[in-house]
């Protein structure tokens, strides 16, 4: 929907009157509108023995469910599709769960072996030289 020419004049006062009253923060603004920062993501890393097993959980999650389905109504299959969904959805939480307490030892070990790799190479550096 256009605006008319009395809300335009508004809104352009209004703009003067803001960029007069704090110029700096215009600036910033107008040089971050015409570069626009990308946005960093992490990405998931997605183990594919996890992915698998959590398939499979889900899979088995699901037959309890139409099990529970044709079973009619009755208590049992009540419980049963409670269970298949409950077990369904802990498939779907453990294929994409990253686990912070395995990531965090991984990455220690991972760093302590970067660590010992580069304190190995100065070792051999510094041998090098020793022979010159």
């Amino acid at each position: 929907m256009a605006l008319s020419e009395y809300e335009k004049k508004v809104l352009e006062q209004m703009e003067a009157d803001f960029r007069r009253s704090d110029p700096q923060f215009v600036a910033g603004m107008s040089d971050s509108a015409a570069e626009p920062r990308p946005v960093p993501r992490e990405r998931l890393r997605l183990s594919p023995r996890r992915f698998i097993l959590g398939l499979c959980v889900v899979i088995v999650g699901s037959l309890l469910l139409l099990t529970a389905v044709s079973l009619g109504y009755s208590y049992t299959s009540i419980a049963l599709a409670v269970c298949g969904f409950v077990v369904m959805v802990s498939g779907l939480l453990w294929m994409f769960r990253t686990d912070s307490s395995q990531s965090a030892s991984a990455g220690a070990v991972s760093r302590k072996g970067m660590w010992s790799r580069f304190m190995y190479r100065q070792q051999q550096y510094w041998d090098e030289r020793q022979q010159r």
